[in-house]
């Protein structure tokens, strides 16, 4: 697949067990018409679109809601205008997420 998106962003994955936190810009979100992949220095998560249930934009960054077994929880990623870049590309690529803002 190619890439639609990619950013640097500051990411926070926690959750079962898992502690994953990178600041700005050594971390980045990209996605394509499938997934978004979250990509810290260490690790990797790739987050099918068919398993978000709505994409959060709030004053403290973006929270992906999901009920993907193999990613953490709790998803949240941050950086100076990646939200209205991100609701953007999401709106010009048609994809199929719930967006909450």
């Amino acid at each position: 697949m190619s890439t639609l998106f990619s950013s640097r962003a500051g990411l926070e994955i926690f959750g079962e067990g898992v502690a994953c936190r990178s600041s700005w810009p050594l971390g980045s979100v990209e996605f394509d018409a499938e997934s978004f992949t979250f990509n810290a220095l260490l690790k990797s998560y790739r987050l099918r679109l068919q398993d978000i249930e709505r994409i959060e934009f709030g004053w403290q960054g973006i929270q992906f809601i999901h009920r993907a077994s193999n990613v953490p929880s709790l998803v949240r990623i941050r950086g100076f205008g990646l939200s209205r870049r991100l609701q953007k590309a999401i709106q010009e690529h048609h994809l199929d997420v719930q967006i909450r803002v």
